[in-house]
């Protein structure tokens, strides 16, 4: 779903004839001011002081309000050299719009111009060349999405940039440095990673770096969205003082075959380590009391999982498309099980569900999805243990289950 929803906000950027943006504050968007364009268009070539054609056919928009101007789609731009101007008509250049460069492969340098304060979702997304970014002083946020899938290799954030949105540098594989002005008041730099100011919460690590293993610092009290996102890191050791493992954390870390959980954490979220394939054994400190929808999804390499005393949900997908996970030991505190939580677990035969489980979502146990029918089947020789007159007995019985009591 979340892909989905994705691949829908990209459609609706680009056809958009007026923008409202989210402010994010590194791990979390929330609304803000709406921006709103003037419906006219102007596709023209730019000349710069020496007569040499530098920009063809980008589109800009006269903001509602006057003030300046927003750069759209870039039309039929197709240089290798971008310069997004201090001004147009003699009025200053404040906006990049969303998806404006989006999948533009050919663009290789960027340099944005002294008036830009805001970047928005997608406006360079997947440019899969764009290996230089000169950012402005001026710039204040950058939105969700916008260098995703670049080859960017160096990173200086000014010192007016106050919100990043999710996953903004996401997937950049070749970015081996983050710089930050020691004027910033929200963001710092530590080996070239970016974290919050204070240094508690890591934000996005240097995928160019290349490390294959890394241990927190136990000032780092919060893991922000996607900040190690599809790395190729193998090897982690979290803070002593995390209490969440953030959204898509560790998602698609397809090396990742140990992560060290220490007492404290509490959550798990969304997908923190979805589709993390070489994930072969975890143990869950006893503080855990949350995990998240998605959190493990796909990890085909765990086989057995033995949950904590305190764990209280397990919610919608969580151990969905496990595999060749075949023993669950789940706690007496445990009330929670989401729909599809254990789906597509086709190993997973024998389920002892406690009494106190008071909720068990559609399809948890026992089914694997059928992709050409778009449906859900029973797997055969699925067995389902617990007490009499239990939740666990009732979805066996609704789910034409083999239910045995203990």
């Amino acid at each position: 779903m979340k892909k989905i929803l994705l691949a829908l906000f990209a459609l609706i950027a680009l056809v958009s004839l007026s923008f409202t943006f989210a402010a994010c504050d590194g791990c979390g968007c929330k609304p803000t001011e709406e921006i709103v364009i003037d419906e006219s268009d102007d596709v023209k070539e730019i000349i710069d002081e020496n007569g040499n054609e530098t920009y063809k056919k980008l589109t800009f928009k006269l903001k509602k309000d006057g003030s300046g101007y927003a750069v759209l789609n870039a039309g039929e731009f197709d240089g290798e050299d971008l310069v997004i101007p201090d001004e147009y008509e003699g009025k200053p250049v404040s906006l990049i719009s969303p998806s404006a460069f989006m999948n533009n492969t050919k663009i290789k340098s960027v340099v944005i111009g002294k008036n830009v304060d805001y970047i928005s979702m997608y406006a360079f997304h997947n440019c899969a060349n764009l290996s230089r970014v000169v950012l402005p002083e001026s710039l204040t946020k950058i939105y969700e999405y916008a260098f995703y899938g670049t080859a960017i290799e160096e990173l200086s954030i000014g010192k007016n940039l106050s919100e990043i949105g999710e996953e903004a540098f996401c997937n950049c594989t070749k970015l081996k440095n983050i710089k930050v002005d020691k004027d910033n008041e929200h963001f710092t730099s530590v080996s070239g990673d970016l974290y919050s100011k204070d240094g508690s919460e890591f934000l996005q690590y240097a995928y160019g770096k290349n490390l294959t293993s890394f241990t927190f610092s136990d000032t780092v009290t919060s893991l922000g969205i996607s900040a190690f996102k599809k790395s190729s890191i193998e090897s982690v050791v979290l803070s002593a003082n995390l209490t969440t493992i953030g959204e898509s954390a560790f998602e698609q870390c397809k090396n990742l075959k140990n992560i060290v959980i220490k007492e404290g954490v509490k959550t798990i979220d969304e997908y923190a380590f979805a589709d993390c394939c070489s994930l072969g054994d975890i143990k869950f400190p006893s503080t855990l009391e949350i995990i998240g929808d998605s959190a493990f999804f796909n990890c085909t390499a765990l086989q057995s999982i033995v949950f904590p005393a305190a764990l209280k949900k397990i919610d919608d997908n969580a151990f969905d498309s496990c595999e060749n996970l075949s023993s669950v030991k789940f706690n007496d505190a445990l009330t929670y099980i989401g729909d599809w939580a254990f789906e597509d677990c086709f190993a997973l035969l024998e389920i002892h569900i406690p009494e106190g489980v008071n909720s068990i979502g559609e399809e948890a146990f026992g089914y694997y999805y059928v992709e050409e029918d778009e449906w859900c089947s029973l797997l055969d020789g699925v067995v389902i243990y617990g007490a009499t007159g239990s939740e666990a007995e009732e979805y066996a019985n609704d789910n034409r289950i083999s239910f045995i009591a203990e």
